[in-house]
């Protein structure tokens, strides 16, 4: 599996050729003062995000059903997915990994140009931009974890609750996905990929649970906070257009609402 995301990701980078829609490279636009119209959308639209809010009521509603425990409980005794704990242990390595790989991929095969220097300054503001991202959710998942103080499923410390593998995971997955939307790419292929990097997150979060490391509602939470970080300060900080690509998703309420956004 590393391999064929090896493979997908010397694909994208043939493709990391020419510039944005609008002229401009993909990162010279990255500011530390993005105005609060940008800010308040961008945190808007991380909320209101699949990637989100779906984790984050799947949580509450378990918690409220009481069935958190009853879950861990079952993967840790019969390892459904991954047989045994210390292969969950390296399944969860190699996920992380390739979420990492699939992110800097990414960031190198947007378009921003074909002339050295000014290629290398917009990819260097967009990667310190990024990688804010990352280092912001470790950080905010440790003070959670100080916080909360939840006891392991496996006794071994407090640490439980938030998983950082889920939300640095889910950070590194959401930020390839949000550069995807400036890559050139047909839907097809666009879609696929985004599907891989769901699965790349589902795949960790759940190695956490039947490792014995955490319960479903740490890793929910982990991956809610991981794709809220990823899109807000990518959308927020780097300054792109709003006309990389047509968007979907759903909105939560009294119903189910299919949301479009055409960006032309």
């Amino acid at each position: 599996m590393l391999l064929s995301l090896r493979v997908v990701a010397c694909g994208l980078l043939a493709a990391a050729c020419g510039v944005l829609p609008n002229g401009r490279r993909w990162g010279e636009d990255a500011t530390l003062l993005p105005g609060f119209d940008r800010l308040g959308k961008a945190a808007k639209d991380a909320a209101l995000d699949p990637w989100t809010w779906v984790p984050v009521g799947s949580a509450a509603a378990l918690s409220i059903a009481g069935l958190d425990e009853n879950i861990v409980t079952w993967a840790r005794e019969h390892h459904p997915l991954y047989g045994s704990a210390a292969h969950a242990e390296d399944v969860g390595h190699v996920m992380r990994a390739m979420a990492q790989d699939a992110w800097i991929a990414s960031l190198v095969a947007t378009p921003s140009g074909d002339e050295p220097l000014p290629w290398m300054s917009a990819k260097g503001q967009a990667f310190l931009v990024e990688w804010s991202a990352v280092a912001l959710t470790d950080e905010v998942t440790s003070m959670l974890k100080e916080a909360v103080d939840r006891p392991r499923p496996d006794g071994s410390d407090t640490n439980s609750f938030p998983s950082s593998g889920a939300s640095n995971t889910s950070v590194m997955a959401m930020l390839a996905h949000r550069n995807l939307d400036s890559i050139d790419l047909n839907q097809t292929a666009h879609d696929s990929m985004v599907v891989g990097l769901g699965l790349t997150e589902a795949a960790e979060a759940w190695s956490r649970v039947e490792a014995g490391k955490h319960h479903v509602t740490d890793v929910l939470v982990g991956t809610a906070l991981g794709n809220f970080m990823g899109r807000f300060i990518h959308d927020a900080f780097l300054g792109l257009p709003d006309d990389v690509r047509l968007e979907g998703w759903l909105l939560p309420g009294d119903g189910a609402t299919l949301a479009l956004s055409f960006r032309f």
